[in-house]
């Protein structure tokens, strides 16, 4: 059985999975009145913390992005990226 992720990040070839921390969430408004919801994760074996930010507008579309924050001193390569990732 292969696991499932709500999203897919790789920073210098290896790919971050498994032990991410919840931080918090927030919901907000847009000035269009649409949803803006925030998750803010931090991956426990390295200095990095995701912001994963979605917004509604009431269609059957979501857009998604994500926020990547280097808590390190040193400069890291995001190898590879996918912000919506799952089972449909």
């Amino acid at each position: 059985l292969h696991a499932s992720h709500a999203f897919e990040l790789e920073i210098d070839g290896k790919a971050l999975r498994n032990y991410w921390e919840w931080e918090h969430a927030e919901s907000s408004k847009t000035a269009e009145g649409y949803d803006l919801c925030s998750i803010s994760l931090r991956y426990t074996l390295l200095p990095v913390k995701v912001r994963v930010l979605s917004l509604l507008d009431g269609t059957s579309y979501v857009v998604r992005w994500l926020e990547i924050e280097n808590g390190g001193d040193a400069p890291f390569t995001i190898s590879r990226l996918y912000p919506w990732c799952g089972t449909f």
